[in-house]
């Protein structure tokens, strides 16, 4: 059952996938929180004036504003934030939680674990589930793995935006061979913990990582 203590939790949440949104609100609700704001625009939330206590950020980019960004314009504002993310390797949650972020929960992961990290974040405690905190546990967590050097340059003109026939062109070779480049990239980037298994989840860890553009 819900307690008092959790209705009295003030909570705006922001996710641009409209059906996670849902989910996460229908979620929080039923453990008793009070919504405030639910919405798919980070600048309702940036520019919402009404009080709350915590505010539920979704992991995905805006205009390409980076998360750190975000979790750092809230706590400039008093706002601790709990980020949400069906994505959770260990770069994103790094540089969330580096940002001053008082949690990270995966979609993954059961309804009590954004819960506790609401609850967490209300008293300025930060949380992480533990299948997370093991993640970053290791030393070289959210680093780029060692990758041979036609790896890492196919990988940075795909994160760029280029088709793999351009990637191709500009490397001189077959799109086949940028093919095998780019999956053995993305294999090393799993074994160390880092999903970038679509274009865009590598171009957001290309830019969290320096080597790829936010323009």
């Amino acid at each position: 059952m819900p307690s008092d203590d959790d209705r009295r939790i003030r909570v705006a949440v922001v996710e641009r996938r409209l059906l996670l949104l849902d989910g996460i609100v229908a979620t929080l609700a039923a453990q008793g929180f009070s919504i405030v704001l639910a919405t798919a625009d980070w600048y309702e939330l940036r520019d919402f004036s009404a009080p709350f206590d915590v505010a539920v950020i979704g992991l995905g980019r805006y205009d390409d504003l980076p998360i750190r960004a975000r979790v750092q314009t809230l706590a400039g504002r008093g706002h601790p934030s709990v980020v949400v993310s069906g994505s959770a390797d260990a770069g994103a949650v790094r540089e969330a939680m580096d940002a001053g972020a008082m949690g990270f929960v995966s979609t993954r992961q059961p309804a009590g674990d954004l819960a506790v990290a609401i609850r967490s974040a209300v008293r300025r405690r930060r949380h992480l589930p533990s299948a997370l905190a093991a993640l970053l546990a290791h030393p070289s967590a959210g680093a780029d793995p060692p990758l041979g050097s036609r790896e890492r340059l196919a990988l940075t003109l795909y994160a760029t935006g280029r088709s793999l026939k351009e990637v191709a062109l500009s490397m001189g070779t077959t799109e086949e061979t940028v093919k095998s480049y780019i999956k053995r990239g993305r294999k090393k980037y799993l074994s160390a913990g880092i999903d970038v298994s679509t274009k865009l989840l590598l171009r957001r860890h290309g830019i969290r990582q320096g080597w790829v553009s936010p323009d």
